[in-house]
């Protein structure tokens, strides 16, 4: 539905100008202005009827004044700064994981929360191992050498921080794409002192191909 610039949207808002149009519902985004505070909401039409029929009273100050940074969401991501807002004018921040220190960028609190909640009953975090969307090893041979060694066989230098573990391969001259790491002494566990980058003709696949 268009709406004119100008007009007043059920006695609460103004519409300022229009910001452009969603790509996937082609519905138009426009920039309205709290007429009571002076606040602006970033979204579509029918998105601002749905704020009204939620809220009869205007609390855009008291939400806007809060400063969430440091606070621990579900016990698992801290708030570490705001980023900003995005189209539809929620707030971003970004977040880290409080076991790895791992970062999800330019993210609303809502969907944080809701992840947290997912991983509610896993105690381990992967991040930047086998996270889907956040993904930051610079080599994907080098992960996948890291996801085959069992955790029970790792050091612990290695098993609390992978970018250690990436940085010894990639470091040892005899890398390829195509290289093994293997034990010297198959009774103790993966650790720099105990391990050589060995070079093959085949991929590694499994963990069976370590040692």
């Amino acid at each position: 539905m268009e709406i004119n610039v100008g007009g007043i949207v059920d006695n609460r808002y103004l519409v300022e100008s229009i910001v452009s149009v969603d790509q996937t519902t082609n519905e138009t985004i426009y920039k309205f202005r709290c007429i009571k505070c002076g606040y602006i909401n970033i979204c579509t039409y029918k998105r601002l009827l749905y704020i009204c029929k939620c809220t009869n009273d205007c609390n855009h100050r008291i939400r806007s004044s809060i400063n969430r940074i440091g606070e621990v969401i579900e016990d698992r991501y801290m708030i570490i700064r705001e980023c900003g807002r995005n189209t539809y004018n929620d707030r971003l921040y970004d977040f880290k994981c409080i076991k790895c220190g791992f970062i999800y960028p330019n993210t609303r609190i809502a969907e944080m929360r809701r992840k947290a909640k997912k991983e509610r009953n896993n105690n381990e975090c992967h991040h930047g191992t086998i996270h889907k969307h956040h993904n930051i090893w610079k080599n994907k041979h080098v992960s996948l050498l890291y996801r085959t060694i069992p955790k029970s066989d790792m050091c612990k230098e290695w098993k609390d921080n992978y970018l250690e573990f990436e940085k010894f391969i990639l470091s040892n001259p005899n890398y390829t794409n195509r290289c093994q790491i293997m034990r010297r002494n198959i009774k103790e566990v993966f650790s720099p002192l105990n391990c050589d980058i060995v070079m093959s003709n085949r991929k590694v696949k499994s963990c069976t191909d370590l040692d």
